[in-house]
């Protein structure tokens, strides 16, 4: 047994430290991504759209809730798959992407990978994507979330799971999607979003800190060769949206 297999066997352990895994929490991260989601997913509520990793359905369960009514989840841990089917996440089974992917080819309007591809080697990085990209339909989206290398939060985001391989800018992101076929890439910063007081106070806050991170960035650079052009993220967290080409490729 190698360590991977090892470590997702008892992958429901690791996750319980950081989970409650009650309605609250999956209510939260619906109340969350339905600030985001709009203005990436499909407008069709009946679009096809792949979790490829679903882990617990926390990403289904808000597309659900957004009305989203031919969503799909594939995850290999039948622990996480049970969480999922517990909060009423419907269709989801399991899979290898590896193998599920390259299976369905032209079938997917989205497909959607969270927290996925830091677990992969870099030469399993493109095979990923390209089966990604190759399972959409032509014209169809893949928005990948990853951890951020360049926040101040990267190293705990690199270590916090014994399993991640490889960690994320967003230049090296769009680098590997762009490599893959993907195009019109962008990248986008995943940080506090408003929904309540309290997360309220937590983006005012955070678009402070932000700032003091970008002088910080700039002091530490210099405004020269082209520096005041780039626009570092720092959410710990980002996420990047490429689409398959109308010509099929």
């Amino acid at each position: 047994m190698d360590y991977r297999e090892r470590c997702f066997r008892n992958f429901e352990t690791t996750w319980d430290v950081h989970h409650t895994g009650n309605r609250r929490e999956y209510d939260l991260a619906a109340r969350q991504w339905a600030r985001i989601l709009p203005s990436f997913v499909p407008k069709d509520r009946a679009a096809a759209i792949l979790d490829a990793g679903c882990g617990a359905g926390h990403f289904l369960y808000s597309l659900q809730r957004l009305g989203y009514t031919n969503t799909l989840g594939i995850d290999q841990s039948d622990a996480m798959l049970g969480k999922a089917r517990s909060m009423g996440v419907t269709r989801v089974e399991r899979a290898d992407l590896f193998e599920y992917l390259p299976a369905h080819p032209n079938t997917f309007d989205m497909i959607v990978s969270s927290d996925v591809i830091e677990h992969l080697s870099k030469d399993e990085v493109f095979v990923f994507l390209e089966a990604i990209r190759k399972a959409l339909k032509p014209g169809g989206t893949a928005f990948i979330r990853t951890g951020n290398a360049g926040s101040f939060l990267a190293g705990r985001i690199r270590y916090i799971d014994f399993t991640h391989e490889i960690g994320f800018t967003e230049e090296s992101l769009t680098t590997v999607l762009r490599l893959s076929g993907f195009e019109n890439v962008t990248v986008h910063g995943l940080g506090p979003v408003t929904h309540d007081l309290r997360s309220f106070l937590r983006v005012c806050l955070w678009r402070v800190l932000r700032c003091a991170l970008r002088w910080c960035w700039m002091i530490q650079q210099g405004t020269g060769r082209g520096n005041l052009k780039q626009k570092p993220l720092f959410e710990s967290l980002m996420f990047a949206v490429g689409r398959r080409p109308m010509d099929g490729a």
